[in-house]
């Protein structure tokens, strides 16, 4: 379990320290287990975020998905199949309402 673990990370890890990029830098931060927790200011951001962060991932054969946001205006110009479903989730183990951003 413990050497999976270590799998897991060192190849999440790798794409993001080699590409080091402002986005690669800020998931390498705010990942946790198997999650990105993070945010930026505007919906332009994120949409800029998003465009940079997917094939990062894609690199390396895994598929960055579950997106979630306060923003409905980012969330509709994403792809449904990489939208987060519902808007209540839970955000290491504290429930998180997209709706009212609490």
């Amino acid at each position: 379990m413990i050497s999976s673990s270590l799998l897991f990370v060192a190849t999440v890890k790798y794409p993001l320290n080699t590409a080091e990029t402002p986005v690669a830098k800020k998931i390498a931060n705010n990942m946790y287990v198997a999650n990105v927790i993070t945010g930026v200011s505007t919906p332009k951001e994120a949409d800029q975020f998003y465009k940079e962060a997917k094939p990062l991932f894609q690199s390396s054969s895994m598929n960055l998905r579950e997106w979630a946001s306060n923003c409905d205006e980012f969330l509709h110009s994403i792809p449904e199949s990489d939208r987060a479903t519902g808007n209540k989730m839970k955000v290491l183990g504290t429930t998180w309402d997209m709706n009212s951003d609490s």
